[in-house]
This record gives structure tokens, C-alpha cells and sequence, in this order.
């Protein structure tokens, strides 16, 4: 659906990209959930390179040696999620209080993270 919908308009395409792009950059900084925000993150990139470009295919063409950069957005998603990206650095932070039981899917406070680690 991705590739029948990216190659009718491209335009359109791109421009929706770059918008969901921004907002996956900037849902943590702003009070987003950043746990939802960094799997989205990964999930979304890894749909976008998988079906709008079909991972870079074909490969039999010659001119055709860019990889992309899923990878890395995948590799840097699963990084900030496994290093509690959302903690400190983030609206989130302030917020977590606020959130009740809805808290956990944000990033544990610095205090948990430090208690954690002793």
C-alpha cells in the first residue's frame, strides 16, 4: 500500500514523511510518552524503508548503492528506549507525576533509574 501510495504522489509522500517525522522528533521533548515515542519511532522507520522503498530494491540496477538510513534510526529508537532517552532531558520529565498510572509508559524518573543501578 506504502509503495502504490508514495510512488502516485511523491510529493505528498515526502511532505507526510517529513511531518511525522517532526513530530516522532519532537512527541519526548514535548510531553509525549517517549517509551511509545522511541517504538514508534523504530516501527515507522523500519515500515517506510520496507515498503515505500522496498529496502533500497531493485539491487540488480547499477546507480543503486544507497542503503538508506534505517538503520541508523532504528539502531538510535532502541538506544534511547534501552537508555531511558525520556528521563531527564524532557517535558516528560515534569509531567510523569501528573500522569498516574499512565506514568510507566514514559521513561522512570532519574531517581528510579539510580536506585536501580545500586
Amino acid at each position: 500500500m506504502w509503495h502504490s501510495v508514495g510512488t502516485s504522489r511523491p510529493g505528498a509522500f515526502a511532505v507526510g514523511t517529513a511531518v511525522v517525522g517532526t513530530c516522532i522528533a519532537f512527541g519526548p521533548v514535548f510531553g509525549v510518552p517517549s517509551n511509545p515515542c522511541f517504538v514508534g519511532s523504530a516501527l515507522y522507520a523500519l515500515g517506510v524503508r520496507s515498503s515505500a522503498e522496498a529496502f533500497g530494491l531493485p539491487w540488480t540496477e547499477s546507480g543503486i548503492t544507497d542503503t538508506g538510513v534505517t538503520a541508523g534510526y532504528v539502531f538510535a529508537s532502541c538506544a534511547l528506549l534501552s537508555a531511558y532517552g525520556g528521563a531527564s532531558w524532557s517535558l516528560g520529565a515534569r509531567l510523569r507525576p501528573l500522569l498516574g498510572r499512565a506514568a510507566r509508559l514514559g521513561s522512570p524518573s532519574p531517581e528510579a533509574i539510580a536506585a536501580h543501578l545500586r
